[in-house]
């Protein structure tokens, strides 16, 4: 009897954010292209220590990284909302006036653009806070409120209409990027992996 030898597998770590909004949607396409890649996702609030947890390569928005690092994207925010909501707005001051959307994991993102688009806006305080950016693009698109957008998060929501930037040409970028992290000596399964995701940003982003 012929025994089928186990495909390779390769375990990522991603903060859930990327993992849902970035890298999920991309899996179906990365099995067609390589149907004996198992990807394994894990979702984490930290890019992990390569020398002592057991992932092969991780996906994070982050300034630096230990081991090697390949830069997918610069991590670029403003503000995206549903599009009944973006046609009551005509400047950045009367966002004062809507419920703001923030992730706990960004808690600076609407002070930088504020300050950058030159315009005092309210307290964060006075908005709804989510502990997944999933849940907060999900309540953007619901009419809920505006929501910092991070280009490489709701890229797909603004191709499909469902968000929209009332100001697109006010783009901040975060200094941040969004990255894959990986060991020194990654194995090959995860470098195949790699090299696709490296490739197939510059086929078609968000």
């Amino acid at each position: 009897m012929r025994i089928s030898a186990p495909r390779p597998q390769v375990s990522v770590a991603a903060l859930p954010s990327i993992a849902q909004l970035w890298l999920a949607p991309r899996l179906p396409a990365l099995r067609a292209a390589h149907p004996a890649l198992r990807p394994s996702i894990h979702a984490l609030e930290e890019p992990p220590d390569f020398r002592r947890e057991p992932f092969d390569l991780a996906i994070f928005l982050t300034r630096s990284g230990a081991g090697r690092s390949f830069k997918l994207c610069d991590d670029v925010i403003f503000p995206v909302c549903a599009p009944a909501l973006a046609r009551q707005l005509k400047t950045p001051a009367e966002l004062s006036s809507q419920l703001l959307l923030w992730d706990t994991t960004w808690t600076e993102d609407w002070s930088l653009w504020f300050e950058v688009a030159g315009v005092k806006g309210p307290s964060i305080e006075t908005g709804s806070e989510f502990s997944l950016y999933s849940m907060a693009v999900q309540a953007a698109v619901d009419g809920a409120g505006v929501l910092m957008g991070h280009e490489a998060l709701v890229s797909r929501a603004l191709a499909a209409g469902s968000l929209v930037a009332p100001f697109p040409e006010l783009r901040v970028p975060t200094g941040r990027a969004l990255s894959i992290l990986a060991p020194d000596r990654p194995p090959a399964p995860a470098a195949t992996m790699i090299d696709w995701l490296l490739a197939e940003k510059g086929a078609a982003r968000g």
